[in-house]
Formats: C-alpha cells, sequence, structure tokens
C-alpha cells in the first residue's frame, strides 16, 4: 500500500493525520510516548487541525536520528502506520524490492545504495518515473548542488523528507552517509 506523503509544507501535518497521532492537553511530551498511541480526527470532508501545541509533542516521542523524526525507523519499529490515503481507500501493492547502486563521482564519497523499499513504501513509482527520474541504467545525471537546488532527489529532501544541506559540526558525515552509504570496492 502506498503511503500519502505530500510533497508541500504541510507534509508533516498530514503524515501525522495520517499516523492516527493523537493530542492530550496537559501531559508532558514524556507522559505522553508512556501513554496510549495519539490520535488526530478529522471528520466529514474537511480535516480538523490539531492543536498548533500537538505538533511539537506528538513529534518527541517518534524516534529520532539526530534532531530529525526519523521516519524509516518509526515505521519499522511500529511508533506510526501510515494510511495509504487521506480519504479514500487506497489501492494495496506490494513495495519494490530493489537496490541501485549510485556510483559517486568524487573519489573522496562512498557510492550510494538507493533503496526503491524505502521510497516505494512512501511513493508510488510515478511519484518519481519518469518525470523526475529516467528508469533506465545510467538516464540519469544530477549533482549535490542540483538536489539543494531542489532538483532531482532534492524534489522531497529537504522538504518533506531529511535534510541534505547540512553545516559542518556535529552530525555533519553522518548525515551525509545516510545517502552515501556504500564503501567503494565491495560488491557489484
Amino acid at each position: 500500500m502506498r503511503r500519502f506523503w505530500p510533497l508541500t509544507p504541510w507534509g508533516l501535518l498530514l503524515v501525522l493525520w495520517g499516523c492516527h497521532l493523537s493530542y492530550f492537553p496537559g501531559r508532558s511530551g514524556s507522559q505522553l510516548a508512556a501513554s496510549q498511541p495519539f490520535r488526530i480526527e478529522w471528520g466529514g470532508d474537511g480535516v480538523e487541525l490539531p492543536p498548533q501545541e500537538a505538533i511539537p509533542l506528538a513529534l518527541k516521542a517518534l524516534p529520532r536520528d539526530r534532531s530529525q523524526v526519523d521516519w524509516v525507523r518509526a515505521v519499522r519499529e511500529g511508533y506510526i502506520a501510515p494510511k495509504g490515503s487521506i480519504r479514500e481507500k487506497a489501492k494495496e501493492d506490494s513495495l519494490l524490492d530493489l537496490d541501485i547502486v549510485l556510483i559517486v563521482m568524487d573519489p573522496l564519497l562512498p557510492d550510494v545504495i538507493f533503496s526503491h523499499a524505502v521510497h516505494t513504501y512512501w511513493l508510488d513509482c510515478e511519484s518519481c518515473h519518469p518525470k523526475i527520474f529516467t528508469p533506465k541504467k545510467e538516464g540519469n545525471y544530477y549533482t549535490m548542488q542540483d538536489i539543494w537546488e531542489g532538483r532531482s532527489c532534492g524534489r522531497c529532501h529537504g522538504t518533506v523528507a531529511f535534510p541534505t544541506k547540512v553545516g559542518m559540526g556535529a552530525g555533519f558525515n553522518a548525515n551525509c552517509l545516510k545517502c552515501h552509504n556504500r564503501k567503494r570496492g565491495y560488491g557489484p
């Protein structure tokens, strides 16, 4: 089942709605994390916005990767179970379990293993192919600058998915290694 993941600034709110997060007034984040699952409700055709203070409290209970919510880990460990769609019943689809090695031209950086399974959990194939990426071997060329400027992977990363442009300091290398995750000279 594809998960609804809008490419808008409202993406976070929609993910929270789809993940059944709730708000309990008067409780701290740690109390909320130890309590029953959060639930943000909507009624009829209109989506009801949660109180603004509910968002940080709900996010506090989710697993982190440095300062960001680790959405993949949140799904894998059962913290959230996103719906396939906000309003409509989603069709059942299987994940595409296909890893692609992206060779990086910079000899100092590790190559990238792109996991289709992680991405097709949230998105349909048509979200990326063929408009953003040509679905053929060696059919795409892009740079980190392209990504930082919102092209290729940057269509999501930096807006609704984890950021790719990070400053120097704590977590700099670890953030890069989320994508640059394949040591050179290993495997095909």
